[in-house]
């Protein structure tokens, strides 16, 4: 049986080992301490409200199975009857396959070798066709965003109102990224709906035209000076300047021109870093924590945040947050990646994937053979390099 002091061994352990994948989720753990087998004792360095999301890896000693739902065994993962939460599990055995490619993946799906797939890819579409199979979608957590350097607020709020985010998703990513507004995730407890820029040409105009800019010679003019926008993007970077094309093209039909600037990787570091730029385009992949502080520049909005100790403060606060971020658009959420969770029409469940897990409840999940609820062991697919990762997780579980 685990107790408090395992926890505090692997969190220690964890500490003392940079290359640890989970070494970011301790590195504001100052102190933890060990009470008794049921009481620690936490202090960090700094304040945080979301230090619980960070706790979420399992914790194991050398001679203890862990904590985890499952336990790698036999080179395939079955259920742990040690789990602290007493369950009578549906699916016992999860059974790992590896493959090389996706089209050996799809073809063992469709001849009953594997029961689930995981894929960012819309691929499954034309392989798989329409029948034999479910699927859910769910949002992922890469964000790719436009960022403003030293814009006037009205320009970036008409820049706003004037991209069709839908049309660049479609036409970059073939509709495999979700439109998304701010990044949190859509099901958050603190995710508030309150966006209110959607696509609108007319009011874009509007917008410039109550803060005194002037259409003139095809430039919007302010003060003698004319509304030029430089997008900075990496020559070689072929998606992005794709999208850079796309927004030059959607800004040109309110009028404001785009000069698109391709400059070599080490010069894009350089002008990155002088803030040489008006937009650019980032990607930015988040963790499960709702603390997205790392979008703005302003980090000082957050220590309230940081310091909030109750549930319902910290609802008003993002609330707060995503007025401001409509006020004073700091960047444009362009949108977020989409996962699939594609399985058989052989299993029933709960099945809610999610963005913190994709096999939510899996343990509940049931396998139906011949019109008989039986026990059956569930096959999943992963990449090897995926697998790599699983493993390296499951030895520091188990």
């Amino acid at each position: 049986i685990l107790n408090t002091g395992d926890i505090e061994y692997v969190v220690n352990y964890i500490k003392d080992n940079e290359d640890c994948i989970y070494y970011n989720n301790v590195k504001n753990i100052k102190n933890l301490k060990s009470i008794d087998e049921n009481t620690l004792r936490l202090e960090l360095y700094n304040p945080d409200s979301f230090v619980e999301y960070n706790l979420i890896f399992p914790i194991a000693k050398n001679d203890a199975i862990g904590t985890g739902k499952y336990k790698f065994e036999d080179n395939c993962l079955k259920y742990n009857n040690s789990y602290w939460k007493e369950n009578e599990p549906k699916i016992t055995t999860i059974n790992i396959k590896l493959y090389d490619n996706m089209e050996q993946i799809y073809n063992d799906f469709k001849n009953g070798k594997i029961d689930v797939i995981n894929t960012k890819k819309n691929e499954y579409k034309s392989i798989l066709g329409k029948y034999g199979f479910n699927k859910k979608e769910y949002q992922g957590r890469n964000y790719i965003y436009f960022e403003f350097n030293n814009i006037e607020k009205e320009v970036k709020q008409a820049v706003f109102y004037a991209i069709n985010k839908k049309q660049i998703i479609y036409k970059v990513y073939d509709g495999n990224y979700l439109d998304v507004d701010f990044p949190i995730d859509l099901s958050s407890w603190l995710f508030s709906d309150e966006i209110f820029y959607k696509y609108d040409i007319e009011k874009a105009i509007q917008i410039l035209e109550n803060n005194n800019w002037k259409y003139y010679n095809d430039f919007w003019i302010k003060e003698d000076k004319k509304l030029i926008l430089k997008v900075l993007v990496e020559s070689t970077d072929k998606i992005n300047n794709e999208i850079a094309y796309i927004l030059k093209e959607q800004l040109s039909k309110i009028g404001i021109y785009v000069n698109i600037e391709k400059v070599s990787k080490n010069l894009y570091n350089y002008y990155l870093k002088n803030k040489n730029y008006d937009i650019i385009i980032k990607t930015k992949y988040i963790g499960l924590s709702p603390d997205i502080s790392s979008f703005f520049e302003n980090g000082s909005i957050f220590e309230s945040i940081y310091k909030s100790s109750s549930d319902r403060e910290l609802i008003s606060l993002y609330k707060n947050l995503q007025y401001n971020y409509n006020l004073d658009v700091p960047f444009i959420i362009l949108c977020c990646g989409k996962q699939t969770l594609i399985y058989s029409d052989k299993i029933y469940g709960n099945i809610i994937p999610n963005w913190y897990y994709a096999f939510y409840d899996i343990e509940n999940w049931k396998k139906i053979e011949k019109n008989t609820w039986q026990n059956k062991n569930l096959i999943y697919n992963i990449s090897k390099q995926v697998f790599t990762n699983l493993k390296n997780i499951l030895t520091i579980a188990f």
